[in-house]
């Protein structure tokens, strides 16, 4: 992600499975892929809200963001 703008989001986390995390962002429920996010906090719960890095392109792609 180093050369992608990102956006860091705050979300709870519903789900995880090996390769991806199922987050409620603002009200929207969406599966995001773990290779392309990366976690703000280590120490994150299921039913816990925590903060990710998320590629724009991603952002749009959810319906997230419009640019």
């Amino acid at each position: 992600m180093r050369n992608t703008k990102t956006e860091i989001i705050d979300v709870v986390l519903k789900a995880e499975t090996e390769r991806a995390i199922f987050v409620d962002y603002d009200g929207d429920e969406q599966w995001l892929p773990l290779s392309q996010i990366e976690f703000l906090d280590l120490n994150y719960k299921k039913g816990e809200s925590m903060s990710i890095e998320v590629p724009n392109w991603l952002m749009i792609k959810k319906g997230w963001s419009e640019e």
